[in-house]
């Protein structure tokens, strides 16, 4: 089994990512009924939540296989190409939400009553970025020392 330990971070970030995702997700959806949420975000943030669940259902997946990999001792272009598709989809729900996160700042600017709702989302969005970038820069710090 190939052990290198920048590429078990690597797999470890993302992980970690991922799961991030889904306890962001569902703190989301157990806060939306208790506060003010503009009627036409709420299907954009029922939408965000729905992508973070599932992206973190296919990232435990992909991780799982490149486990595998990792055992099989797949080739570097093998790993590199799964690394990177695993940080793509990571990616994708994050910029999401940010485009919701914007959405929800001008609401926010315009009525006070959505502030809860563009915090809790802007805050959640700020922490997943910081785990994103986690996962981006050991993925950049593997290919460095990589032979």
């Amino acid at each position: 089994m190939n052990t290198n330990p920048e590429l078990q971070t690597i797999s470890s970030a993302a992980r970690n990512c991922a799961m991030l995702m889904m306890s962001y997700a569902t703190l989301i959806q157990n806060e939306l009924p208790s506060i003010e949420v503009p009627p036409e975000l709420l299907p954009k943030i029922e939408a965000v939540c729905d992508s973070l669940i599932s992206t973190k259902f296919d990232i435990v997946t992909e991780e799982f296989e490149f486990q595998e990999l990792l055992a099989e001792r797949a080739s570097p272009a093998r790993l590199t190409a799964k690394i990177k598709m695993m940080v793509e989809w990571l990616n994708e729900p994050i910029d999401e939400m940010r485009e919701v996160v914007v959405l929800l700042q001008k609401a926010s600017a315009a009525d006070e009553q959505y502030n809860s709702v563009f915090f809790l989302l802007a805050e959640s969005l700020v922490n997943l970025v910081k785990a994103l970038e986690e996962t981006r820069s050991n993925t950049s710090l593997a290919a460095e020392t990589s032979p």
